[in-house]
């Protein structure tokens, strides 16, 4: 089951200066480039879903992904669309929620905690991942 999120940014930069930049970080972080236009890269994972990572990839890698660039005068809109598997995230959820009938309803308190780290993740993928890639100069 994956979820799909939203984020844009306007960068001063011309639109085939960034879709260089996207692809050369897009592989760069593993990731495959399925399709290139002038205004759109799709790019897919190359690791599967439900393969463990260490943390720090946890919280920067998505499952799949378009960049759309838009050129308005002298500046590109670089919108991405991405999704995020969560079967991981449900299945440690309903194993908490079986826990919690079996333990005692303190252990749904875990529960809280793997939503809030979920959330985290979506929060750091939308708010610095394209500034990442315009950053690395």
């Amino acid at each position: 089951m994956k979820l799909k999120f939203k984020a844009h940014q306007l960068v001063d930069l011309p639109i085939g200066t960034v879709s260089e930049k996207i692809v050369e970080y897009v592989k760069e972080k593993d990731y495959s480039v399925i399709k290139q236009t002038a205004t759109a890269i799709l790019f897919d994972d190359q690791i599967t879903s439900w393969k463990l990572v260490s943390n720090s990839i946890y919280y920067i890698k998505m499952d799949e992904g378009r960049f759309d660039l838009i050129q308005q005068n002298d500046q590109t809109v670089v919108r991405l669309t991405y999704s995020l598997s969560v079967t991981f995230e449900l299945i440690q959820l309903l194993l908490i929620i079986f826990a919690s009938v079996y333990i005692g309803y303190e252990v749904l308190f875990l529960a809280v905690v793997l939503i809030l780290n979920f959330i985290f993740k979506v929060l750091n993928i939308r708010n610095h991942l394209i500034g990442n890639i315009f950053n690395t100069e």
